[in-house]
């Protein structure tokens, strides 16, 4: 238990109680009078488990000078955690009910049965809150991937993109890498593994996915990558017009593969196409699309599913408003909908919308490759003061029934 006192709101005005007598939490109205409180959720009588998933919505209001700020900032600092520190939430709008969706450890409180919550960064302000919900579906806490890892790299500056599978047999597999920044770690890595890549899956061309991998072809290393999938396969006449400057990235590419010898195959990534390795099914979901010339890069991803011995993954690189024209097909929407972990697209800012974002019906866990600034939104003024859309898209996904979002912020992540 935590030494800060739980608290309960009394059902007759909503505000904060001592804890004798203890309410049960039936929504109300709470009045944070420090910097963090805990906050005690108790679970209906007929409820036993050991894990429970919990959702709620909260409203954030300030009055006075806050006020004022509200106004200039849509944004509040309020951050919800678990009762070990783990950050639940944050970014919530001021004066918007958002919906607080995650699983929890059962602890108790008064010998009944409790969900403990901290608040931190509320003194001063109004939170209402709803009546929780409780259901006995949390997400195992035993390994997701059936014996595989997935590991989330960390952009060494700006933005880049980059995961790292090993197979349930020992092989290794990446999609994409991030930039030239990023060549460093990427060796060290992969030799930690034995230099060995058996297959390389790049989502499109952009030097923030792919420069890591041209500089690694680049070197001299022990690094060897058995088979090279992408497809970059574009009229030189349509990139040289839209492509945009790092369409060089193609040519640089293809210079380094030749150069190299380090890659054994190079294989075109086309719908169909299906890789076992170790354990692991690897997918392409759909073919490059050329056609979009205002975001041709980013709408040229192809996206890639992995399927692991228990749950599937799902890569959607930079995919843009194409997407929600791929959802018209059946087979890739079939796809789509079996992932529980999902690569947010374009970094989660400006990729696809919210309507293919519900589509996903398994979705539970979201990767976001993102450090804090782009994250949160954030030019360097607080929360919401950039003009990203990162914080829309994490609006949208508390709608849906994730239960986890990971970005760059905490550093590397890995699922197993």
């Amino acid at each position: 238990m935590p030494s800060t006192t739980p608290l309960s709101m009394a059902p007759q005005d909503g505000r904060l109680l001592p804890p004798d007598p203890i309410f049960p939490m039936m929504g109300g109205t709470i009045f944070p009078t420090r910097d963090s409180i805990t906050l005690c959720l108790y679970l209906p009588k007929d409820l036993n488990c050991s894990r429970v998933h919990v959702s709620f919505r909260m409203r954030v209001i300030a009055d006075g000078e806050l006020a004022t700020m509200m106004r200039q900032n849509r944004y509040t600092n309020v951050r919800v955690l678990h009762a070990s520190g783990e950050v639940i939430d944050y970014g919530l709008a001021f004066r918007h009910w958002d919906r607080l969706n995650f699983d929890a450890d059962v602890t108790e409180n008064e010998g009944r049965p409790c969900v403990l919550l901290t608040i931190m960064h509320a003194n001063g302000l109004q939170l209402d809150l709803t009546k929780p919900q409780f259901k006995t579906d949390a997400l195992p806490t035993t390994p997701l991937l059936g014996g595989a890892t997935l590991t989330q790299l960390v952009a060494a500056r700006r933005l880049g993109m980059g995961y790292v599978l090993t197979a349930p047999e020992g092989q290794t597999v990446m999609i994409d890498g991030g930039r030239d920044t990023d060549v460093t770690q990427i060796e060290e890595l992969l030799l930690e593994r034995g230099g060995h890549v058996s297959d390389w899956f790049l989502t499109h061309y952009h030097s923030d996915h792919i420069g890591a991998l041209i500089e690694l072809l680049k070197k001299d290393s022990d690094i060897r990558i058995d088979h090279l999938y992408y497809d970059f396969d574009c009229d030189p006449a349509i990139l040289e017009q839209y492509g945009g400057r790092e369409a060089t990235c193609i040519t640089a590419l293809e210079e380094a593969i030749a150069a190299s010898g380090k890659v054994g195959c190079v294989v075109k990534a086309c719908k169909g196409l299906c890789v076992e390795r170790g354990g692991l099914r690897i997918k392409a979901l759909n073919n490059a699309y050329w056609g979009n010339f205002s975001e041709i890069c980013n709408d040229s991803s192809v996206v890639y599913k992995v399927e692991t011995p228990q749950e599937s993954i799902l890569f959607l690189g930079d995919l843009y408003t194409w997407g929600s024209v791929l959802l018209e097909d059946p087979d890739f929407l079939e796809e789509v909908r079996q992932c529980m972990i999902v690569q947010m697209a374009h970094h989660g800012q400006e990729g696809v919308d919210e309507h293919f974002y519900r589509e996903l019906t398994a979705m539970r866990i979201c990767l976001y490759p993102a450090q804090q600034w782009l994250f949160d939104c954030d030019k360097g003024e607080g929360l919401g003061s950039g003009l990203w859309e990162s914080l829309n898209t994490r609006a949208w996904i508390r709608e849906t029934d994730v239960r986890k979002s990971y970005s760059m912020i905490d550093g590397r992540v890995t699922l197993q």
